[in-house]
């Protein structure tokens, strides 16, 4: 076998005697609400790591040479462009039609790509020029700019520092610096001396402008290689691009690109116009509402590095009047303004469901004081075309105890069209083709490598061939068609912190049983919800049974009945996925008998499982589990560094989340299963202050593995998982929860950060996708490494690594040192009486926690009668254990804890607090997105006894 030189990562395999690439086979490929990627802030933005993410996420999702591409997204008409072009071939003009070439512009490659630079810019210009002066010709502002020495300004701080050669601008003035997302049309001009494609240059460019601005839909971008011009697309989907073309000898089509990009409309260059922008106030009147009502886009107001001034609007459907929960009007909207981004980095995608999360009012509300309005939050995402709206499953399920609640949901409309990538953004341009690989030396070409359908082929001289154009050979797999993606929004009223931060143990317990009860309830109403993960359960506050937390992200569920989607055999977040459906196995276990470690997997079977209610039991066992390995404490994490130890916490770690290989990690759970020998290791590396859920663990195990052995009824299983539940509850009731100083700190420090997320109302500039890695373990500025450890926006360990979701650790930052709560905000806080989240925010709850209620006796631990030994670092990194004296709190109490601070943590209650759900509070919805694992799949094993339940019983709770 043959190989070709990647500018990075490995060599693709090849046939023999055919130089193209060969994709890796993917087999089974995971769909989920979770990027498989590292977090956000633990990569830095540096140029080669982006170039590395964009060629992983388009492995096969580059298409170029499509037929009548350049007609189809570049509808201009016919007339005007003989117009322009009569125009510029006249004496005077920039075409010569004698020797067919622009004038003043190179023909063959100069010396230095800086001499292509500015006669681009003024040809281009010219023809700009051209059409301006046709009749009918509507011009939209853009600009072209030389761009190539400067880099676009943006409020990323850990922005690649790369630069477009040259720029299609919107909204910025000839002597104004450029950000990045008044951006329309990167160009980038082919490089002699860079060994990998123009087009990878040209796709960190758009990535940037995906990066940047939230208002746009798509990219197009351009590539010049002296003479030689492709346009390419970058819509959610991936990558289409044009054949490439000599602008000497086609001159039409050239202007056809120019003249497009000059006169076509801003939502048909890729601007999001159902987004404009208002003023930011504190307050409106009732003036000031209606002049806010007149449109206007974030290109026509100032934009400033430090912070975005202005709220976002979008309108919404309305909940038909009169008719039931989750009817919307096909006529009547509602606005909502965006005031704060919980979660905006995962849209940065080129290919991808590309998320953002946004804290949201009504519009007509903002004449009330902030902490008046009602408070909802925005769901932004591209859906595959496949797929039901997430909000149909809502509306499906009804309104449950355990179940988040929705208030609108929608199709995104721009330009009065639906905003669809076949339909609208690409025109119902049809592709079908093989993929191109992207990331090939273009170095030492081979003639018998060059397809014999590009330019210059027949020269029969290959030494320019990667100068003059980009040689992307196809890679061996089935011609296939990109697949189609839906714009869609979705306005929740319910939010809640991830189950990862509960406060105690008890409220852990207590929040995944209310969940389950949530899931029981969607999947009586025949809804399979198939992606449960440590970011879909979250916790409410309330303290009433049933309302305790609640299950999210209904993205990637399915109705009883749908079809699967030719291409999604399986779905889930990979750490918490059931071993049968990442194997496409099912478990071969014996119901009265433990294997041992002679026995191998069975790969009889190649029935491949279908999804359904047991694998997303299996799914909460894992997640309980990775959080008993995986934190420390109450809302604490391991110290980092610890997964990647050699000792038996790490080992396990890696062992059932994080395994290489999809079958590999499959088969490591079903041993868990299988083996009590692997599942006694396992139990060793639970940290000790999770040793109380050791039975709990047993018990779910059980249940699981009688039911894998056997079959799962439907009710039984639920009824069991809930009486488990109910079982540790009161065992953790009757006991005190000891905290050692460490946990102490990030009780109060998660206490707070729950406080804050009431009181919320003022906007930050929205987070960036990448932020500087967090230092090494050590002291940074005035925080220890265990204050580090408290901090969610900095977090980079097993969360992250666990490849869960690329997103910030925390929908609110850890308040600063010097963050004070005012005696307003704290009487609000200890006035509030309403019971669970409340949608307004004078009604809401005090923050679940010490601070906001009577506890019993108060002690920590000492760190030297600890049980379990904690990896060798964190050991050296407990504090001191502390005794205080028990204390009842009341409101005076809370008062006094709300102002009590302790170094950087900013401590809103006790040192120590009883098990208990503690108060209740509202916090904000966290957010989701698509990623794709790949990986291999295939393969069974011996059949088993049918596992589905009969019939529909009682409720097991």
């Amino acid at each position: 076998m043959s190989t070709l030189r990647l500018v990075g990562g490995n060599a693709h395999p090849l046939h023999p005697l055919v130089n193209t690439p060969v994709a890796e086979f993917k087999g089974s490929q995971i769909f989920s609400s979770h990027a498989h990627s590292a977090a956000a802030y633990e990569r830095v933005w540096k140029a080669n790591q982006l170039e590395n993410d964009i060629v992983n996420e388009l492995a096969e999702d580059v298409f170029c040479d499509v037929d009548g591409f350049l007609k189809a997204l570049f509808p201009v008409s016919n007339t005007l462009v003989e117009k322009v072009f009569t125009r510029a071939s006249k004496p005077g003009g920039c075409y010569d039609s004698f020797s067919k070439q622009w004038m003043d512009y190179p023909i063959n490659s100069p010396a230095q790509e800086l001499e292509l630079y500015a006669p681009f810019v003024a040809l281009v210009q010219s023809i700009t020029n051209y059409t301006s002066r046709m009749a009918g010709a509507q011009m939209n502002g853009v600009r072209w700019r030389d761009y190539h020495s400067i880099m676009p300004l943006s409020r990323d701080p850990g922005a690649p520092e790369i630069r477009p050669d040259i720029i299609a601008t919107i909204g910025v003035a000839n002597n104004e610096s450029v950000p990045w997302s008044r951006i329309l049309v990167p160009v980038e001009v082919k490089k002699q001396k860079r060994e990998g494609p123009a087009l990878l240059q040209l796709l960190k460019y758009m990535h940037m402008v995906f990066h940047e601005a939230v208002d746009r839909c798509f990219v197009f971008g351009i590539v010049i290689a002296c003479a030689n011009m492709s346009v390419y697309l970058a819509d959610r989907t991936g990558v289409l691009g044009s054949s490439v073309f000599n602008i000497h000898k086609e001159p039409r089509l050239f202007i056809r690109v120019i003249a497009g990009i000059c006169t076509s409309s801003l939502a048909n260059l890729g601007w999001d116009t159902s987004m404009t922008v208002i003023r930011e106030r504190k307050k409106y009147t009732l003036s000031q509402l209606r002049l806010s009502k007149k449109p206007q886009f974030s290109y026509q107001v100032p934009w400033t590095v430090e912070r975005e001034d202005y709220y976002w609007v979008i309108d919404m459907p309305k909940p038909k009047e009169g008719a039931d929960y989750g009817v919307m009007d096909e006529k009547d909207t509602e606005k909502f303004v965006l005031y704060k981004a919980l979660n905006v980095q995962r849209g940065e995608v080129i290919r991808g469901r590309a998320t953002r999360i946004w804290k949201a009012w009504l519009f007509d509300e903002l004449t009330l004081p902030p902490e008046d309005r009602q408070l909802f939050i925005m769901k932004d995402t591209w859906r595959d075309d496949e797929r039901r709206l997430e909000g149909e499953f809502y509306k499906h399920i009804g309104r449950h105890d355990g179940v988040a609640t929705t208030r609108s949901y929608g199709v995104v409309s721009v330009d009065d069209k639906e905003d669809k990538v076949v339909t609208r953004i690409r025109r119902d341009l049809q592709v079908c083709a093989k993929p191109r690989c992207i990331n090939i030396s273009q170095k030492d070409i081979l003639l018998e490598t060059i397809p014999l359908s590009t330019p210059d082929r027949t020269r029969g001289n290959t030494t320019d061939y990667g100068i003059l154009i980009d040689y992307l050979p196809r890679i061996e797999v089935p011609e296939r068609s990109p697949r189609g993606r839906t714009h869609s929004r979705l306005i929740m009223g319910s939010y809640g912190w991830p189950i990862k931060y509960a406060l105690s143990l008890l409220e852990m317990v207590q929040a995944m049983h209310d969940a389950l009860a949530g899931h029981w309830a969607a999947y009586e109403k025949g809804v399979t919800h198939r992606d449960l993960s440590d970011t879909n359960i979250l916790i409410t506050g309330s303290k009433e049974v049933g309302r305790r937390a609640m299950v999210i992200d209904f993205d990637y569920a399915k109705i009883l009945g749908d079809a699967t989607l030719a291409e999604d055999p399986i779905s889930g977040t990979r750490p918490f996925m059931s071993g049968e459906i990442l194997t496409g196995q099912r478990y071969s276990l014996s119901a009265n008998a433990e294997l041992s470690d002679d026995d191998q997997h069975d790969d009889a079977n190649n029935v491949r499982p279908v999804h359904t209610f047991y694998h997303d039991l299996e799914s909460l066992f894992w997640i309980l589990l990775w959080i008993c390995i995986c934190r420390a404490g109450p809302a604490l994490r391991r110290l980092d560094g610890w997964e990647a130890d050699d000792g038996v916490a790490g080992d396990q770690y890696k062992r059932y989340f994080k395994a290489p290989g999809l079958k590999q990690l499959g088969y490591n759970k079903y041993d868990l299963f299988a083996l009590p020998k692997y599942f006694g290791d396992c139990l060793s590396a639970v940290t000790t202050y999770h040793r109380p859920l050791v039975p709990l663990l047993r018990s779910l195990r059980k249940i699981l593995r009688n039911g894998y052995g056997g079959h799962f009824n439907e009710v039984e299983a639920y009824r069991a998982f809930l009486q488990a539940f109910k079982d540790t509850e009161q065992s953790l009731s009757d006991q005190d929860e000891e905290l050692n100083e460490d946990q102490q700190r990030a009780f109060q420090a998660e206490e707070r950060r729950r406080e804050a997320d009431l009181m919320d109302w003022e906007r930050t500039p929205r987070k960036m996708a990448r932020q500087e890695a967090a230092p090494d373990v050590g002291k940074v500025g005035n925080q220890s490494a265990a204050e580090q450890r408290t901090g969610r926006v900095n977090e980079a360990g097993p969360a992250a690594d666990t490849d869960s979701d690329g997103r910030e650790e925390s929908p609110t930052p850890l308040p600063p040192p010097t963050a004070t709560t005012s005696r307003a905000e704290r009487k609000l806080i200890q006035d509030a009486m309403a019971s669970g989240p409340s949608t307004r925010a004078s009604q809401a709850l005090p923050p679940t926690g010490v601070s906001m209620q009577s506890m019993s006796r108060v002690s920590v631990a000492p760190t030297a009668s600890e049980a379990q030994s904690p990896p060798p670092s964190e050991t050296s990194q407990t504090s001191a254990p502390v005794q205080t004296k028990s204390k009842k709190r009341g409101r005076e109490g809370a008062d006094d804890a709300s102002v009590a601070g302790e170094g950087s943590e900013q401590g809103g209650g006790a040192k120590r607090a009883k098990r208990g759900s503690g108060g209740r509070g509202r916090g904000s919805a966290r957010g989701s997105g698509n990623g794709r694992g790949r990986g291999g799949g295939g393969g069974g094993s011996r059949s088993q006894p049918d596992r589905k339940g009969k019939g529909r019983a009682v409720d097991p709770s």
